[in-house]
């Protein structure tokens, strides 16, 4: 129950969750199944029982499913869905533990404008993969037309008429809940406990159409990719700041906020 507060009801295929799903199961509503390879569109939008028994079960899939997730009606900028990429980083040194959360965050979006009455991995997934097979003018055309960070996001709020400064209290809020629950898992191995250990994560969330955040996933492995300019100086600046915490005893003049 606590946990699907904080991110859409979720079931693992291979950790016998297929029994609760199908309890939980609403007709009409539409659910995302994710595959391990969501560059190559290994993601799947039905709202059909049958349909999503028959993705699930497809052995000529080259990445099985393995997790299907209840379908939040999003919060659109532009027409399109988003998404936030935030970065998370964990410094553990002894028994002290540290989360941070940086200021450089990206907004990605999908492909397609969203239409409620169709949804499709084009106009419901929001990523940067599809870039890759659009030609670059219109790329450099939708990238200036849209805002990119949270910087640029906080501004367009602004000129909305949206109250920004609540919506990522909600998600600083949320980002406090996760850090919690990751503290007492993180840093356990106890052949490492004299060394300093550290991580960055990826963490995605989206925003419903009622200004609620939820959190949608955790990567171990977040991309260093940059489509321009702007994104480049964005992943550097995380890097270097990664790089301060680690390195320096009283590190300064970084973006990282501790959680």
């Amino acid at each position: 129950k606590k946990a699907s507060q904080i991110m859409p009801p979720s079931y693992g295929i291979y950790d016998n969750e297929w029994k609760y799903f199908e309890k939980d199961f609403k007709k009409g509503q539409y659910y995302l199944l994710k595959t391990e390879e969501e560059n190559a569109q290994g993601i799947f939008v039905y709202n059909d029982m049958n349909k999503i028994k028959e993705k699930v079960m497809d052995k000529k899939l080259k990445y099985p499913v393995t997790v299907i997730q209840r379908f939040i009606e999003p919060l659109l900028i532009k027409g399109r869905t988003f998404k936030l990429r935030l970065f998370l980083f964990v410094k553990c040194k002894g028994g002290k533990k540290e989360l941070y959360i940086h200021k450089q965050g990206g907004v990605f979006y999908a492909k397609e404008k969203f239409n409620p009455r169709k949804l499709t991995y084009e106009n419901v997934v929001a990523n940067a993969y599809w870039f890759n097979g659009t030609p670059i003018n219109e790329v450099k055309e939708f990238l200036k037309n849209h805002p990119r960070n949270l910087v640029q996001l906080k501004k367009y709020f602004q000129n909305t008429n949206v109250d920004g400064d609540k919506l990522f209290s909600k998600i600083n809020k949320l980002l406090k809940v996760v850090a919690t629950g990751l503290k007492d898992k993180i840093c356990t191995v106890s052949k490492l406990k004299k060394n300093v250990k550290v991580g960055l994560f990826g963490i995605d969330i989206i925003v419903d159409k009622n200004f609620k955040p939820w959190l949608i996933e955790m990567n171990v492995s977040p991309s260093s990719t940059a489509f321009d300019q702007l994104g480049e100086k964005q992943k550097q600046q995380v890097w270097v700041d990664t790089m301060k915490i680690t390195l320096l005893k009283e590190p300064k003049d970084h973006q990282f906020d501790l959680l």
